[in-house]
């Protein structure tokens, strides 16, 4: 027989005593290891969501880069054009002023090295303007085509707090939650019922 802790003057049987122990110890931890598990997802949650902000950070931050790298390239072939238009008239020229010895011919060979950069590096100004504009189709999800950019007037830059910056750095922020979500899951590891 097993004595009642309750009512002293009452005693049971082993088996009724395990039976009763078998029905009530395990519903002891049930909610604690629900509201761990709880606590948990939260915590998963809480890192999802700052990473999400983050990329979201960080998508802005790479279309405005492409933008400018597409704008950049853009001009920069509008002057190289401009430029290698001016080729015929200004090597015929610089040729009559060396067949007149008023002009060395190294002079005018440097003239015409010049012209072949400038047209290389058409081909590269090229090769960036694309590479944006596929980057740029490739953030937004559209097809852009050839477009003309326009330059943007950026308000000024913010002072940097560097002690700021290493406080909400995403990573930073992603560790936090997952150590109040931790926190909370030892809070409630007190109770473990019976598996």
């Amino acid at each position: 027989l097993v004595r009642n802790i309750v009512d002293t003057n009452r005693a049971i049987t082993y088996s009724e005593a395990q039976a009763m122990a078998g029905f009530s110890y395990p519903m002891l931890g049930a909610a604690e290891v629900a509201q761990r598990q709880i606590d948990l997802a939260q915590g998963k949650q809480d890192e999802s969501e700052v990473r999400a902000t983050a990329a979201r950070r960080i998508a802005q931050l790479e279309i405005e880069g492409n933008y400018a790298r597409y704008w950049g390239a853009q001009e920069s072939l509008k002057v190289t054009q401009a430029y290698i238009d001016s080729e015929d008239l200004v090597l015929s020229k610089l040729r009559l002023r060396a067949q007149n010895r008023m002009l060395l011919q190294s002079e005018l060979l440097d003239a015409q090295n010049g012209f072949e950069q400038a047209k290389s590096d058409r081909i590269q100004f090229k090769r960036i303007e694309d590479d944006a504009s596929n980057r740029l189709g490739r953030l937004t999800g559209r097809e852009l085509g050839s477009f003309n950019a326009v330059p943007v007037q950026l308000p000024p830059a913010p002072k940097v707090d560097v002690a700021e910056l290493v406080a909400h750095h995403p990573d930073i922020q992603a560790l936090k939650a997952q150590r109040t979500a931790i926190d909370a899951e030892y809070s409630d590891s007190g109770w473990y019922g019976l598996e």
